[in-house]
């Protein structure tokens, strides 16, 4: 879990903000040890979204793979972890788990009826049916993602939504 702090220096150097990332991953540790998969949940997103962003997609996978079996059967938390992994396996070409972390994590938020984070994973959902050439799939999932949209959601994700839905 904490071998990324162990081994600081395998973290790729786009930025200095390595030690936020190491320290969100230590209280998110500590979260999951105090019974708070939710609050854990969400500080392991942060820091697995700055590892996105240097292109540690290796080491996102693995911290979400561990932060899985740590969220399994929690809800809400199980389904940030699993969005994110799905997306991170994703940008390694790994589309069948990737697919399969992200309707795990929409099935949750439905079954739940949480709303926050339903409209990207029904977005990624229709990303990876049009990278299989489900073009149909993909345009019902990405209208299905449309409908979906109130103003709480990211608006940036409206625009990737309209303009895939356009392609």
């Amino acid at each position: 879990w904490l071998s990324v702090a162990g081994l600081r220096e395998t973290i790729p150097h786009n930025g200095d903000n390595d030690g936020e990332i190491i320290a969100c991953l230590e209280v998110a540790h500590h979260l999951f040890s105090a019974g708070r998969p939710e609050d854990a949940a969400w500080i392991t997103d942060l820091a697995c979204s700055q590892l996105d962003v240097k292109g540690a997609f290796g080491w996102v996978i693995q911290i979400c793979r561990d932060a899985r079996s740590r969220a399994r059967n929690t809800g809400v938390a199980e389904a940030v972890v699993l969005s994110r992994l799905g997306v991170s396996a994703a940008r390694l070409a790994g589309y069948r788990e990737a697919e399969e972390c992200v309707t795990s994590a929409l099935a949750i938020r439905q079954e739940l009826h949480v709303h926050e984070g339903m409209v990207s994973n029904l977005a990624n959902l229709a990303t990876m049916q049009q990278l299989y050439g489900n073009y149909g799939a993909a345009r019902d999932q990405y209208r299905q993602a449309l409908t979906s949209f109130a103003v709480t959601d990211d608006s940036s994700a409206l625009a990737a939504i309209n303009y895939n839905l356009g392609n």
